[in-house]
C-alpha cells in the first residue's frame, strides 16, 4: 500500500455529523440513512466529540437492563449525545500519511478518525478506506 500518500487523498470530505442537540431518533436516522458507523459531532465547525453506532447499542443495552421502557419517546428523553459520545476525540490531519493512520488504527482503539486541522472538521477516514485503497493496489 502506498503508505506515504497523505489522509486527504483517501478520507471521505462530505462528512455527516451530528451536533449536542440531536435527538436519538436523528442519530439511527443518519446511521440508517447514510449506512455509516461514525459520526462526528460539531460546535459549529469545531470537531468537540465522535459517536459510534456501537456507542448507542451501549446506551440501549443499559437502558434494558435498567428494566427502561425501549419506546421511541423514551428514547429520545433519555438520550444525550454529550453524555454518550467520546469527546475530544483523536483526530489526524489531512497531511498525515497513511502509515501515521495505520499506526493509529493498529492501536486497536479506533475505526475511525476524523480529519481535522486546527479543531475545524475536514473528512474522515476508516479502517475500510485503507482496506480499499490495499485492494485497489493489490487488483492494478
Amino acid at each position: 500500500m502506498s503508505k506515504m500518500m497523505r489522509v486527504e487523498q483517501v478520507m471521505t470530505a462530505k462528512v455527516t455529523v451530528a451536533n449536542l442537540h440531536n435527538k436519538f431518533w436523528q442519530v439511527m436516522e443518519f446511521f440508517q440513512l447514510f449506512k455509516i458507523h461514525h459520526l462526528p459531532v460539531i460546535d459549529g465547525e469545531s470537531i468537540i466529540g465522535i459517536i459510534s453506532v456501537h456507542d448507542v447499542l451501549h446506551f440501549m443495552h443499559e437502558r434494558l437492563l435498567n428494566g427502561d421502557s425501549l419506546t421511541l419517546a423514551q428514547l429520545d428523553a433519555d438520550f444525550s449525545i454529550g453524555k454518550i459520545m467520546t469527546p475530544n476525540p483523536v483526530t489526524i490531519s489531512p497531511e498525515a500519511t497513511l502509515l501515521e493512520a495505520l499506526e493509529l488504527f493498529d492501536e486497536g482503539k479506533f475505526r475511525a478518525l476524523p480529519v481535522a486541522e486546527d479543531g475545524q472538521l475536514r473528512g474522515i477516514i476508516t479502517y475500510k478506506d485503507l482496506v480499499r485503497v490495499y485492494s485497489w493496489e493489490k487488483h492494478t
